[in-house]
């Protein structure tokens, strides 16, 4: 945790240079979330969800295959890591 707020893993962002833009910055344990996709001016966006689609990578490329029992050498907190261990054994 940094200045007591927990440490975020990754970032999502959906930008549009001419209206605005969105970040989305969930914790580790939380799903991916869904975002907009900007299209051409006049088109409405398309939308996307994160978490499905990695879901979808996993199975299709075989990841699901993979030893999970060894977690891996990284910085997580103690929360994370029990959460990490958790989802490790199911």
């Amino acid at each position: 945790m940094r200045g007591g707020r927990e440490a975020r893993h990754y970032l999502a962002a959906s930008l549009r240079q001419e209206i605005s833009s969105e970040i989305f910055r969930p914790l580790l344990r939380e799903p991916l979330p869904v975002i907009r996709i900007p299209l051409r001016r006049g088109e409405m966006d398309a939308f996307i969800d994160l978490q499905a689609l990695v879901n979808q990578v996993h199975e299709v490329g075989r990841y699901h295959t993979l030893d999970y029992s060894r977690l891996p050498e990284l910085p997580l907190s103690p929360k994370d890591q029990k959460w990490l261990r958790r989802l490790a054994a199911e």
